[in-house]
């Protein structure tokens, strides 16, 4: 976050699952947020107005029995919570290569720029 304080980018490229590295006298500093992307896009919309964001994740599915939740649902639901930042999610795969024309497709429709 306190890179896309200092730096106001126009666009971010956002994990969905990202590692917290907050550390203290009883832990050793490394845990997984399921959706610390969340978290980022919560912050974005309370500061910065004019950020776009585009998940890019290597999971279908999030989170654990009852809060558990597919990339599909989640797409659903950031669209509705984050409408003015939110311009899509891309499921990537390694050994695929059929995000790279939808992630493309949404970087152009977010800064509006076309091939």
């Amino acid at each position: 976050m306190l890179a896309i304080e200092e730096f106001i980018p126009n666009l971010v490229l956002l994990d969905m699952v990202i590692p917290n590295y907050d550390q203290s006298e009883t832990e050793m500093g490394f845990d997984v947020r399921l959706f610390g992307g969340v978290d980022v896009l919560r912050e974005v919309k309370r500061e910065h107005s004019d950020c776009d964001v585009i998940i890019v994740t290597q999971f279908e599915d999030f989170g654990e029995g009852e809060q558990k939740t597919t990339l599909e649902e989640l797409k659903v639901n950031l669209a509705e919570e984050y409408s003015e930042h939110y311009v899509g999610a891309v499921y990537y795969h390694p050994t695929r290569s059929d995000w790279i024309p939808l992630l493309r497709d949404l970087v152009f429709k977010s800064t509006g720029v076309s091939e």
